[in-house]
């Protein structure tokens, strides 16, 4: 038969798969929820294109500065606004498109993994089962206790792992924003720039690559700030209950789809990166709240650890005490 510390052993591990199951149902629910939205920001956006003369499959593959460079041949009549909501919906297909392939990936790994998985609940009652059995028949008060300390300190580690990864996936999603700031401030340069010259926006920041620049770090940061939303949505709500998901969602959807739009307006480009700003000071706001609560499950953990150490010693000491009488005895 097993000893307690085996199954115990076997019980940790299986719970830690049983906890990577229920995180990545709640993962795909969430993916599948930004997927949605921006499936819609596509279809808005190729719509849009759709107008645009030539043929949609080729203007798809076009890069950015390539359209652009497109639309600034076309002759002098067409007016300043349609070149501008036509490069802005090519952004905005772009992003789109790069985000919804990036989110498809991560639902199929997700799904894979979860298929792997999909016994472990089975598997993890038996476990508590055998468990349950074998202190039943000891008939051990402290045998009993020191169990419950054991399944007390496993969902503090449970809890622990998700706020640690939520906190590195905020710290992630922290540095792309910045680099995204960055090159803001580089196109808010030009900008300046070309209102000195009078050469057109759009035009210059193709020139001068900032463009490229621009939307590279601003997919990595939609990238990232979307993994750092599937993260949060796992934390449970009733340990971090102020920090206010829906709002930041709402705000990251509107970052996601705002962004080029503001950069395409001469006098918006530095609302860009003042949005950038923003949510970046909520993301760092989250990770804060996320650390505070971060050290008061470790300090939970330390005071679960301390009494099961004093019961264990305590039950080997009452446990030694009739060995140590019977000895006297002889």
């Amino acid at each position: 038969m097993r000893s307690i510390q085996e199954i115990d052993r076997e019980l940790e591990r299986t719970r830690q798969k049983a906890a990577r199951l229920r995180k990545l149902d709640v993962s795909v629910e969430d993916i599948e929820r930004q997927l949605k939205r921006r499936r819609i920001t596509e279809q808005e956006a190729r719509h849009i294109l759709e107008q645009e003369p030539g043929d949609m499959a080729e203007l798809a593959r076009m890069s950015l500065v390539a359209f652009l460079a497109r639309l600034s041949g076309n002759p002098e009549g067409r007016e300043a606004e349609e070149r501008r909501g036509a490069a802005m919906a090519k952004a905005r297909y772009d992003a789109a498109r790069w985000d919804i392939e990036d989110l498809e990936r991560l639902a199929r790994d997700a799904r894979r993994e979860r298929e792997q998985l999909r016994d472990v609940p089975q598997q993890y009652q038996a476990l508590l089962k055998e468990k349950e059995t074998m202190l039943r028949s000891r008939e051990d008060g402290s045998s009993r206790r020191l169990g419950e300390f054991a399944q007390k300190l496993e969902h503090v580690a449970g809890e622990l792992r998700e706020i640690q990864e939520a906190v590195q996936a905020g710290l992630t999603a922290q540095q792309a924003l910045r680099e995204l700031r960055d090159s803001l401030e580089g196109a808010e340069h030009w900008g300046i720039w070309n209102d000195v010259s009078g050469a057109g926006i759009m035009s210059t920041f193709a020139k001068h690559g900032c463009l490229d620049d621009v939307q590279d770090a601003a997919y990595e940061a939609r990238r990232n700030l979307s993994f750092f939303r599937v993260e949060l949505a796992d934390v449970p709500q009733e340990l971090v209950p102020d920090l206010a998901m829906e709002n930041f969602i709402a705000f990251a959807d509107y970052f996601f789809d705002g962004l080029f739009a503001d950069l395409f307006v001469r006098s918006r480009i530095q609302e860009a990166r003042r949005q950038v700003e923003t949510v970046t000071a909520q993301v760092s706001e989250m990770i804060s709240r996320l650390r505070n609560e971060r050290e008061s499950l470790e300090e939970q953990q330390g005071q679960l650890e301390w009494e099961r150490e004093r019961l264990a010693t305590a039950q080997s000491r009452a446990q030694s005490a009739p060995a140590e009488r019977g000895s006297e005895d002889l």
